[in-house]
């Protein structure tokens, strides 16, 4: 059976973090932040905030090397509720929707690079997406070997042509851009520093990616700890290179509260040509995202119809590529696409899936206990409890910012918990 190599996993992290996020993003934090030198950071923040979460998975994986993410972990660590409920909301929406949304972004660059924005009728867009979500459940539903291949091979090719952007863009800074009458120290203790800290953490979600497939990866315990840091350190040096060349070589006025930042930054430096060259190439970008994101969304859905029955009709024989289950993921991603309200749900999805990698990371405390303080975490505690403080400030932020969407998400995630006693009772789980 074919395993997974160390390339494939790192290939995997690199693609599922680099998506959406930090192609959309900068245009919002340039228009509550005034000092770039403080956006900057918040990138390299958000960079370390997703090392020490990996730092502190590799302990949970290290003891759970054949593990499907948080479902395993709060199985093992707190009690099989918590294991279902993760398992339920992550194999319904946590992929899914991300999906769907890095498919829509794939259509809105893409099409008007193509076409003149006059002829681009309503329907274009979900079309185009539902398209890229099907081919790519086509070709990992060929094979394990031949998906992580074609998946391998576009991430290199990304990130080395949006490497070439960043050096282009680079070659051109402006020392003036990063001039402000406003100072870092002010604008980092600013409330808009904390909510552009969610941007970014949306920008950095992704980095847990190959904790899903450790099952079917070689030497778990080896691979899957090497594929999360070095995956992980690959994309804080890309993220930070990427948002500092745009903040030093456009002026910052042109960048406000635009999704398509990117093109506006090379449209700036190489005209007209060069946004629709840069475009073309940031949509080839989400193919790689929304690609291994049908990888792993699978992997976890097949392990919770293993332990709920009631989805046992989505459950693939074992050995044998998770095709139902991937067809079943592609379906509600297309769903998402059409519905026009697939954005509020991922909101949802990042406010709970923040509540189960706190829950996570407080098991690697209750782990250091069980296994009378022996553990291979480098300067523990420091990652963990950093982590958690950046994450906590976080939902801090949420709850503030965000009131109905945070607690909305904090009672589904309860209600999920509590499915779990239910359909144990009604013997379906």
């Amino acid at each position: 059976m074919y395993k997974v190599t160390l390339l494939g996993a790192i290939a995997l992290v690199v693609a599922n973090m680099v998506g959406t996020g930090v192609f959309t993003t900068l245009g919002f934090q340039v228009g509550s932040i005034e000092n770039n030198w403080a956006i900057i950071f918040l990138w390299v923040l958000g960079g370390i905030l997703a090392l020490c979460g990996a730092i502190s998975y590799n302990e949970l994986v290290r003891n759970y090397p054949n593990s499907v993410g948080e479902m395993t972990f709060l199985t093992k660590l707190y009690h099989p509720s918590l294991g279902f409920g993760a398992g339920l909301l992550t194999s319904l929406f946590g992929f899914s929707a991300p999906i769907a949304l890095s498919s829509l972004a794939f259509g809105k660059y893409l099409l008007p690079a193509l076409m003149s924005q006059e002829y681009i009728l309503w329907y274009y867009v979900p079309l185009l997406a539902t398209v890229l979500v099907v081919t790519n459940g086509i070709v990992h539903s060929i094979s394990l070997r031949f998906g992580s291949g074609v998946l391998s091979a576009a991430t290199i090719l990304k990130m080395i042509l949006i490497l070439g952007v960043c050096v282009g863009l680079i070659m051109n800074f402006q020392p003036s851009f990063m001039l402000s009458s406003v100072s870092f120290w002010t604008s980092t203790f600013a409330s808009s520093f904390g909510v552009g800290l969610i941007y970014v953490k949306y920008a950095y979600s992704g980095w847990n990616a190959a904790v899903y497939i450790s099952e079917e990866t070689n030497q778990p315990s080896k691979t899957v700890p090497k594929a999360l840091l070095i995956g992980t350190s690959i994309v804080t040096v890309f993220y930070v290179l990427f948002n500092a060349a745009m903040l030093w070589s456009v002026p910052r006025e042109l960048l406000i509260n635009k999704v398509n930042v990117a093109s506006v930054a090379v449209e700036y430096v190489f005209g007209a040509t060069g946004s629709i060259f840069v475009a073309c190439l940031i949509s080839f970008g989400l193919i790689s995202s929304v690609s291994s994101m049908i990888m792993v969304s699978p992997r976890i859905l097949r392990k919770t119809s293993g332990i709920i029955p009631l989805f046992s009709f989505l459950q693939s024989p074992d050995g044998l590529t998770p095709k139902k289950e991937i067809w079943f993921t592609v379906g509600i991603a297309i769903a998402l696409i059409w519905s026009g309200s697939f954005e509020s749900i991922l909101l949802y999805m990042g406010i709970i899936i923040q509540f189960f990698s706190i829950l996570c990371i407080i098991g690697v405390f209750i782990l250091y206990i069980r296994n009378n303080r022996k553990g291979e975490i480098p300067f523990f505690p420091i990652p963990p409890i950093l982590y958690m403080a950046i994450a906590l400030f976080t939902l801090y932020s949420l709850a503030v910012s965000k009131t109905q969407e945070f607690f909305v998400s904090f009672a589904i995630t309860v209600c999920s918990f509590g499915l779990y006693f239910f359909v144990k009772k009604s013997k379906i789980v």
